[in-house]
């Protein structure tokens, strides 16, 4: 779908990949008191990613980065690496950040949205890790009729549900300007993790290894 043209050197890709499990395995230490070796492994180990790369955003399930200079490509682009552990209170063995980041690539890749969303121009065979275009937030002019207008349209579609609501039942986060950004002269939707898409098996590649807990969802 997507008609951005981008070169991203096997290093960049390797190390995108190192640190998205490296952020996986040593999650549950960073909680640990200070002093502790594995929160001592974690911080370094952050440390180490943000002199890497620089740091667009983060928060408990993806961490952001911005790749531009590394890469051979016209556009802005970041990065969104996986992060966190497992819900122990949902029967499936992977993170949040890794459910969002597959829930993107999937229906990045349904032609629908094409004018919707950012599209995904790259990523882990294994959903680690994935790069998009950067989308402008500051100093643009927000029109909150038109993104309204998108979302309803995203929502309406046959096969997408979105399913992510604020932590105090804000509404849908489609309908976040946050969630928004400026890309080409157009509101396009940057953050749709929370944004299934059933029913079109064309689109789980064979190394997707769980099913999605909301993909046969019919709650709106």
């Amino acid at each position: 779908m997507s008609d951005v043209d981008v070169g991203i050197p096997l290093w960049v890709r390797i190390t995108l990949e190192r640190y998205a499990i490296e952020r996986i395995l040593r999650w549950e230490g960073r909680f640990n008191l200070e002093g502790d070796p594995e929160r001592d492994a974690y911080d370094d180990m952050m440390d180490e990613l943000r002199e890497q790369f620089e740091a667009v955003d983060g928060g408990s399930g993806r961490f952001v980065v911005e790749i531009t200079e590394f890469i051979d490509s016209d556009e802005r682009m970041v990065a969104k690496i996986v992060a966190g552990s497992r819900n122990k209170h949902e029967n499936i063995p992977v993170s949040g950040g890794f459910l969002q980041n597959w829930r993107e690539i999937l229906l990045s890749r349904h032609p629908p949205v094409e004018d919707i969303v950012l599209p995904v121009v790259a990523s882990s065979p294994t959903g680690l890790w994935l790069v998009m275009p950067h989308a402008e937030q500051y100093g643009i002019e927000w029109d909150r009729d038109r993104i309204d207008a998108k979302a309803d349209r995203l929502q309406s579609l046959d096969g997408v549900e979105p399913v992510m609501r604020g932590s105090f039942g804000g509404g849908l986060d489609v309908y976040w300007t946050e969630n928004w950004g400026a890309y080409r002269g157009e509101y396009r939707l940057l953050d749709y993790g929370g944004v299934v898409l059933h029913g079109e098996s064309y689109l789980r590649p064979e190394e997707y290894p769980f099913e999605d807990p909301a993909w046969d969802s019919k709650e709106t």
